[in-house]
């Protein structure tokens, strides 16, 4: 049983993992757009 804060970590680490993954997938000129 993983506590709140484990669960909290872990979800900030696997958004940071997809957002990682995004940055370095999507074309600069579409980053420019957001």
């Amino acid at each position: 049983m993983f506590t709140a804060v484990e669960k909290l970590l872990a979800l900030l680490l696997v958004i940071l993992f997809i957002v990682s993954i995004a940055i370095a997938f999507i074309p600069d000129g579409f980053l420019h757009l957001i």
